[in-house]
């Protein structure tokens, strides 16, 4: 991981054994500098969408299979940031007006949602697999799987190809190149992996 950021006050908060860069992300030789082009992904924060729209297009122009995740303030820039290359737009005004207004409505949802996406701190964590050629999974149904009562883990879902498939759905099958979706202990999912692609 390499941090980014024109900013120096920020840069100074950032952690000792973290690389970073002190310059401006919009520029060709920066990201190259950051190692733009053996990048797996790049996670874009400014708050200005109109920097945000920039730095895609470039980092796209210079890795174009780069993942790229986009922060938008407004609404109207979603569309152009996609349009730019951005393969996820998270609009944080968005995200935080719903995320307030269920906190009234659904409490206990969201406390169940909050205790998921804070356990990565603990022994439990979310994590994917991508299933494989070689998967006992494929071709099973996901709702026959007994990760809870053999591993003491959850599965949350299905994705594929971007589209999120629920356990609601009983009939569903697993495919080769789906991504199964866990939560539980590290140690439990790790062997339910470990088991899975023998």
């Amino acid at each position: 991981m390499v941090i980014i950021d024109n900013d120096e006050e920020a840069v100074e908060k950032i952690p000792e054994d973290i690389p970073y860069i002190r310059n401006n992300a919009k520029r060709n030789d920066v990201l190259n500098h950051a190692g733009i082009k053996r990048a797996k992904g790049i996670v874009i924060t400014t708050s200005d969408d109109a920097a945000n729209v920039f730095i895609t297009l470039t980092a796209k122009g210079l890795n174009k299979d780069i993942e790229t995740i986009v922060r938008a303030e407004e609404f109207e820039t979603e569309d152009k940031m996609r349009r730019a290359g951005a393969d996820h737009v998270v609009n944080t005004n968005d995200i935080g007006g719903r995320r307030m207004a269920l906190s009234m409505i659904k409490p206990a949802s969201i406390h169940y949602i909050d205790s998921i996406m804070h356990a990565e701190s603990g022994h439990h964590k979310v994590e994917e697999i991508t299933i494989g050629q070689n998967s006992k999974l494929a071709n099973k149904k996901a709702t026959e799987l007994r990760t809870q009562d053999d591993y003491g883990i959850s599965v949350l879902g299905i994705e594929r190809k971007g589209e999120f498939i629920g356990l609601a759905d009983k009939d569903a099958i697993i495919q080769t190149d789906d991504k199964l979706i866990l939560f539980g202990d590290a140690k439990n999912i790790k062997f339910f992996t470990e088991s899975s692609f023998e």
